[in-house]
């Protein structure tokens, strides 16, 4: 009874069911996609805003493993090549897809030894996203030229990626940053509990983050509560793609009733109506 609570709770986090349990538009193309919610919600708004192609990337890598094959002799140097992929974005999904994108116009199989990538992990991927690509077709989305016209847009690639992981996110609270090396200290906190970034992540090793908080792809308890595969978000990827957006009359617009940004109550309204602008794509 727990675990179907915990799966009625996502669908809603997700919008893919509204308050009284019933399917959202959303919902309803999910609901024709065999894969899990997550990858459906990330495919579809990929595919709304025009940065599919990446977003199948990074869909695979999810759905299989990262491409980046580690080990206790070329652990630092994966965590080199992983931060500069990430492109000082601060993000494990980024290095990923940018390997990838790399991988595939290098086109041998020396680039992989080079860059400790499995190619076996690559060609994966390669599988996965033809059949992520079939399945989005026969439900109406992923075709025609526009669904690739922002494959460069780092931005909106983010936004699309914040939709399917919501509500994995954490606040990002900075401490003073050591003055040599890149490597920052941060703390985290999620809407329970604080947590601590995994030494593998990208963000560990940023000395500056763009933005206060990340969006992760998993949660692990060893001798802390790790996020692991994480990615900062804007301000704006959130108040779009997360919860129900309420206003407190005192300058704050609340998310889930827990996430916080200062703004004017003619912000909701605005946000509310870009919103249903992009249900009506639906």
């Amino acid at each position: 009874e727990k675990s179907i609570r915990n799966a009625i709770r996502n669908l809603k986090d997700i919008n893919a069911l509204d308050s009284d349990g019933n399917l959202t538009a959303l919902g309803a193309h999910i609901a024709k996609l065999p894969v899990s919610p997550c990858f459906g919600t990330m495919m579809i708004f990929g595919s709304i805003l025009g940065c599919l192609d990446p977003i199948l990337t990074i869909c695979a890598a999810i759905a299989n493993k990262s491409p980046f094959v580690s080990n206790i002799n070329n652990r630092e140097e994966v965590n080199q090549l992983k931060f500069d992929y990430s492109n000082n974005t601060g993000s494990d999904h980024i290095a990923i897809l940018n390997a990838y994108d790399s991988f595939k116009k290098s086109k041998n199989r020396n680039f992989c030894s080079q860059n400790c990538l499995s190619y076996q992990t690559l060609k994966m991927m390669d599988q996965l996203k033809k059949q992520f690509s079939k399945l989005l077709s026969e439900i109406g989305f992923g075709q025609g030229d526009k669904v690739n016209r922002n494959q460069d847009n780092v931005h909106l690639i983010i936004a699309a990626l914040s939709a399917g992981l919501y509500p994995n996110i954490s606040t990002i609270a900075t401490k003073e940053a050591p003055k040599d090396g890149r490597k920052g200290v941060y703390n985290f906190y999620t809407e329970r509990e604080r947590v601590f970034c995994h030494p593998s992540s990208v963000m560990f090793h940023m000395r500056e983050l763009e933005w206060k908080w990340a969006i992760f792809q998993e949660k692990i308890e060893t001798s802390q509560v790790f996020l692991r595969d994480c990615t900062p978000v804007s301000p704006l990827s959130i108040l779009l793609f997360g919860g129900e957006l309420t206003y407190d009359h005192t300058g704050v617009i609340l998310v889930d009733n827990w996430i916080k940004f200062k703004a004017h109550n003619n912000l909701v309204i605005t946000l509310n109506g870009i919103r249903r602008e992009l249900d009506k794509q639906l």
